[in-house]
C-alpha cells in the first residue's frame, strides 16, 4: 500500500513489467491491470484525503495510458480486439469506482465522480472508434490523451 516501505519496490516491478511487454496491446493491458491495483488501493486509502486522491490519480493515469496504447493500435490495425479489452475494463471498473461513493466524505466523492467522468469519456471514445473501424475509415489523424479521435462515417447522423 501508498506509505508502505516496500511500496515502491512495488511499482519499480509494475515499471519493470511494462519495459518487458512485448507489445503496445501487451503494454495496454498492464496499465489497465495497474488501473486496477490503484483502485483497491483507493479503497483502502478511504478517510486519508490526500492519500486517497493521490492513489486515484495515479490509476486515472494508468486508465489513460491504457486506453490510449489499446485504442491506437485497434485504429491502426482495423480491429476492434483493442476495444473489447477497454470496455472489459470498462464494465467492472465503474461498477468498483462507483463503490467508492458509499459512505464518502464530500472530498473524497468529488474526486471519485472526476474518476467516473474519465470512465465515461473513454466509454465514449471505444464507442465512437468501433464505429470508425466498422465504416472502414482510414485511421484517424487527431488524437488526445485517450488516442485517436473517431472520424464520423458518411451519412452517420
Amino acid at each position: 500500500m501508498p506509505g508502505d516501505a516496500l511500496y515502491g519496490m512495488k511499482r519499480s516491478t509494475e515499471r519493470a513489467q511494462l519495459a518487458l511487454a512485448s507489445s503496445d496491446i501487451s503494454r495496454g493491458q498492464l496499465f489497465l491491470d495497474f488501473a486496477r491495483t490503484r483502485l483497491g488501493e483507493a479503497a483502502a486509502l478511504r478517510g486519508d484525503r490526500i492519500g486517497f486522491s493521490d492513489v486515484l490519480d495515479d490509476m486515472d493515469s494508468d486508465t489513460r495510458q491504457g486506453v490510449r496504447l489499446l485504442t491506437t493500435t485497434a485504429v491502426q490495425r482495423s480491429d476492434p480486439a483493442g476495444l473489447d479489452a477497454v470496455n472489459s475494463f470498462l464494465s467492472g471498473q465503474r461498477r468498483a469506482v462507483t463503490g467508492l461513493l458509499n459512505g464518502a466524505t464530500h472530498a473524497e466523492q468529488d474526486r471519485t465522480h472526476r474518476s467516473l467522468a474519465l470512465l465515461e469519456a473513454v466509454h465514449k471514445r471505444s464507442d465512437g472508434l468501433r464505429a470508425t473501424i466498422a465504416c472502414d475509415l482510414p485511421a484517424p489523424i487527431g488524437s488526445d490523451a485517450l488516442g485517436p479521435a473517431p472520424a464520423t462515417c458518411p451519412g452517420a447522423r
